[in-house]
């Protein structure tokens, strides 16, 4: 299988298979192929940490560093209650890698990058009324409008922002106690959800078969700076029904780029990613609503990609 996609190998080591010799099972959405991979076969990292072709150098290698060997002890501490600063700074910069360094994400930015360069970065405030900057709606306050914006700034100031933005959220901890349903992971495990409010998305990102996390951003009171600190942060414990244990995984497939990571390998398995493959994440214009009158937004959202 080729090294295509950067998910960390100490993440995916977490998804192990007992039945497995240091393999998890990998199906791909696109031809429902199987196969057994070990995680370094599918996860090219060079000894900096860096996800492939990777630009920023070593500006990037600082913020990363720590990242992978901090993550085990960072899951650990999630399990047992105990989040502190590292803990909170390592899993938002997994989360933060993964949504700008990926080719998923690397994907979605080209999008939006297209998107607003055709329309000379404007924002439509009503049908047939005056364009007005993009700037004047803060794309900089959630992760889908952030995002837009990651081509234009360096990579390094894109990971930090966002792992602020991350850092600084609602964190759901999300428990599975069904050994027979496990969480799935991904090659692009940081799950987009929908919320009320049209310009926020959720992010739901497994961090383990029995552990995952829902990241409910917020709009910050200063968006000019990176609050590292994490004074914003705040969580909650969630000891999931089956039922929302379904929904979880149907959102990590869902989103997947192509590949969907797992532990067992039940019958089930295949028929629920056959059921769930025909979609991904794009980054669509949307018309929305605000305070003062329409405005036309690039924002990401799951959508069908069955014929």
């Amino acid at each position: 299988m080729s090294w295509d996609h950067y998910v960390s190998p100490v993440h995916l080591k977490r998804f192990l298979s007992p039945g497995l010799k240091d393999g998890l099972y990998a199906l791909r959405k696109s031809d429902m192929s199987l196969t057994t991979p070990r995680p370094r076969e599918v996860c090219q990292v060079e000894v900096s940490g860096l996800p492939p072709n990777a630009s920023a150098g070593s500006a990037i290698e600082a913020v990363l560093s720590g990242i992978e060997s901090n993550y085990n002890r960072s899951v650990n501490k999630l399990l047992a209650n105990q989040l502190d600063e590292e803990c909170i700074r390592t899993l938002a910069g997994f989360a933060a890698c993964v949504t700008l360094g990926s080719p998923a994400g690397r994907r979605l930015q080209a999008e939006a990058q297209r998107l607003q360069f055709e329309r000379g970065t404007m924002d439509v405030a009503a049908p047939g009324g005056v364009c007005e900057p993009a700037s004047a709606l803060g794309q900089g306050f959630n992760p889908a409008l952030r995002e837009n914006l990651a081509l234009t700034f360096k990579q390094t100031a894109g990971i930090v922002a966002l792992i602020a933005e991350f850092g600084n959220a609602d964190w759901d901890i999300l428990i599975n106690d069904f050994d027979d349903r496990p969480f799935f992971t991904s090659d692009y495990p940081v799950a987009v959800e929908a919320t009320p409010d049209p310009r926020v998305l959720n992010r739901v990102v497994p961090l383990a078969p029995k552990l995952a996390v829902r990241i409910r951003p917020r709009v910050p009171d200063d968006r000019s700076d990176a609050d590292l600190s994490f004074s914003a942060f705040g969580s909650r414990t969630w000891r999931l029904s089956r039922d929302e244990v379904v929904k979880v995984n149907r959102m990590v497939v869902r989103c997947a780029e192509d590949l969907v990571f797992f532990r067992d390998h039940k019958q089930w398995v295949t028929k629920f990613v056959e059921r769930n493959r025909g979609f991904r994440v794009e980054t669509r214009p949307k018309q929305v609503r605000l305070d003062d009158g329409l405005h036309l937004l690039d924002l990401m959202q799951v959508v069908s990609t069955r014929p």
